[in-house]
């Protein structure tokens, strides 16, 4: 459990939140020990890579009752799973969602410069003159493109 508590009389906002590298933080440009948790000086939002719980309002030292932000009800309702075409790994925390190319054709950016061009099933280029296919490992099949 942590405790948080303003160490002067000042006032700001109070930003509580898991950081990138799993650590419990209360950042806040209002001066505030902490217990349980780390304090970060100057916190005036919630940083982009951290996970945020609540926010809090001080006032003259004092917490201010109904001024909290509960961010963790997002957390307990929203699941992430895959599903058809999406891949989901976990690792250290940190979810990447993906396309399954099993499932959904990805373009290759750059045309294959041989048919025999690594590649796999159903992925698919194009340039100004020809479509490319990929019909199996490593075999790509290209149409020509004309005006109709």
């Amino acid at each position: 459990m942590a405790r948080i508590k303003p160490v002067a009389p000042t006032s700001g906002p109070v930003f509580i939140y898991v950081d990138s590298s799993g650590e419990l933080v209360a950042g806040s440009p209002v001066t505030l020990q902490c217990e349980g948790c780390r304090y970060a000086r100057g916190v005036t939002q919630f940083p982009a890579s951290s996970i945020p719980l609540y926010s809090w309002a001080i006032t003259k030292g004092v917490f201010d009752q109904g001024s909290s932000t509960d961010f963790r009800a997002m957390f307990a309702r929203t699941n992430i799973a895959a599903g058809p075409g999406v891949t989901v790994a976990e690792n250290a925390g940190t979810a990447t969602l993906g396309i399954d190319p099993a499932l959904v054709s990805t373009r290759v950016i750059v045309p294959p410069k041989t048919s025999s061009s690594a590649c796999s099933s159903g992925q698919f280029s194009f340039d100004a003159n020809y479509y490319y296919v990929c019909v199996a490992a490593n075999q790509w099949k290209r149409f020509a493109l004309s005006v109709f």
